[in-house]
């Protein structure tokens, strides 16, 4: 009987790329597309690729019930393992990475949301899979020259 290799991502730890804070004196008007999110991933080789750096984000554009824009953007560093195609190993880390590395994002959010006069902000767990399942995988790519080695 042959022995499959079972894929592996390894989560090598994240880096604050980005975080703030704004008072909006006159915010939009309530609407339900408020809070836009980021996805990118920077491989390590143009082909072939092993590691990445993933780029995550979130942005909360102000209301009138919540008039501050928040922004958290986070870096997080992977490494792959017995992924066959640069395709198999892009799946793998949108389904995967995305999901460990969101709830950093999440909760950075919520201690920044949680210090104002307001009611705290606690963003929805995600389904990355049901969000990246008609991704065109290429769109969130950036170029490997911009891969920081961790």
């Amino acid at each position: 009987m042959k022995k499959s290799k079972s894929n592996y991502l390894e989560f090598k730890g994240y880096e604050v790329i980005k975080i703030n804070m704004s008072k909006i004196s006159k915010p939009e008007k309530e609407n339900d597309n408020n809070i836009g999110f980021m996805f990118k991933i920077i491989p390590n080789n143009k082909n072939n690729f092993n590691k990445a750096n993933i780029i995550q984000g979130v942005k909360i554009n102000a209301t009138e019930e919540f008039p501050y824009e928040i922004e958290v953007v986070l870096k997080g560093n992977f490494e792959l393992e017995n992924c066959e195609t640069d395709e198999e190993k892009m799946k793998f880390i949108i389904t995967n990475a995305s999901a460990i590395l969101f709830p950093y994002i999440r909760a950075t959010v919520s201690l920044i949301s949680s210090q104002l006069e307001y009611e705290k902000i606690l963003l929805p767990v995600i389904n990355f899979s049901k969000i990246f399942e008609k991704a065109d995988l290429e769109s969130l790519l950036i170029e490997h020259t911009q891969f920081e080695d961790f």
